[in-house]
């Protein structure tokens, strides 16, 4: 693209691990961070495999095609069964390459692997590349239920080259906008405002302002990561949109439906935001400007599935904590706060929402 400045993203977080988030246009220096390590071994996506295996010389375990349903406990004892016939020791850097999918399962699969090895992350899509690449949460699905078995566990590095975005299909380059108008609905009223003009026109991913946006969306996160990276308090603020998101992924996955992860988590933000405007924290008229802005860029905004439907999966979601749900709602876009909700009142606001 020729317009980035290379951004090196250092989190230093407060239980005393850290990792780098390395923004790039091109792989041309990667080899320079990575060559130190004595042993590499590549989890890559299939797909990916072909498009820029050759950028990575070391011993590759090739997983796909990857979606959804192979995000599994199946996938990782695959891949520690590969592990182990290349020998890998516990100085070994497992080096996820893909999507967020692909990454989500390295992760985890480092983190339990002889009690524990490192992991690096490539991240080629664009909703790896704002939310699921860096932070340091893991995890595979189990019956439908996303993430339901997981670790936290911070990779040594995450390199971001933006070029890749270019060889992304459509509907999967839409599914990682909606991850990033997250992270600016959370937090940045400016940058929403801006990414809803530049994702309204065509090839957004090669401007100087999609580069500013994607830099900005990842300083965001890294902020709340470096001060929360357990999930205890703020950072639950991420899964703003993600509670009615798994439950749709999950009613979708019990009834074979393609669904991706941004898709259901843009229908999950609104579904938090018509919750938060029926709590009188979210005036009408802002509701139905998001709603405008999510239809102009082709982002779906209503289940289909009924919310009694959703409920059923709600009550499983991994942030219930006896018989409340810690939500992500919001004010104003570009200002969201933690509420916790009973079960019992969670069910009564959402009950007439559509």
């Amino acid at each position: 693209m020729g317009y980035l400045k290379m951004e090196n993203i250092r989190l230093n977080i407060n239980s005393g691990s850290s990792s780098t988030v390395y923004i790039r246009d091109s792989f041309d220096d990667f080899y320079l961070i990575s060559e130190h390590e004595k042993s590499v071994i590549a989890v890559i996506d299939k797909n990916v495999e072909k498009l820029y295996g050759d950028c990575f010389p070391y011993k590759k375990i090739v997983i796909g095609p990857v979606k959804e349903k192979i995000k599994t406990l199946k996938t990782v004892d695959f891949i520690i069964g590969e592990l182990l016939k290349m020998e890998a020791d516990r100085d070994t850097l497992l080096l996820g390459i893909g999507g967020g999918i692909t990454t989500d399962i390295t992760g985890f699969a480092a983190s339990i692997y002889k009690r524990g090895i490192r992991c690096a992350y490539v991240s080629t899509s664009l909703l790896g590349q704002v939310d699921a690449s860096f932070g340091g949460k893991t995890g595979v699905n189990y019956e439908g239920y996303k993430n339901i078995i997981g670790t936290f566990s911070q990779p040594v590095f995450s390199y971001l080259n933006i070029s890749t975005l270019k060889t992304l299909p459509p509907r999967e380059f839409s599914s990682g906008i909606v991850e990033m108008l997250k992270m600016f609905i959370i937090a940045d009223r400016g940058s929403y405002q801006t990414a809803v003009t530049l994702f309204s026109g065509s090839k957004p991913y090669d401007t100087v302002i999609f580069e500013k946006l994607l830099t900005t969306a990842v300083r965001l996160k890294s902020w709340i990561v470096e001060r929360d990276d357990k999930e205890k308090g703020e950072r639950r603020l991420l899964n703003l949109g993600h509670t009615f998101g798994h439950a749709i992924e999950k009613c979708a996955a019990d009834r074979s439906m393609p669904v991706l992860h941004g898709e259901a988590v843009s229908m999950g933000i609104i579904i938090s935001a018509m919750i938060s405007s029926k709590l009188r924290h979210f005036s009408n008229e802002n509701l139905e400007s998001l709603i405008d802005d999510f239809t102009r860029l082709g982002l779906p905004t209503r289940s289909p599935f009924s919310i009694e439907e959703l409920f059923a999966a709600v009550k499983a979601d991994k942030k219930r904590e006896g018989d409340s749900i810690h939500m992500a709602l919001i004010n104003n876009i570009g200002s969201t706060f933690l509420e916790t909700i009973s079960i019992d009142e969670l069910a009564e606001v959402s009950n007439d929402l559509y």
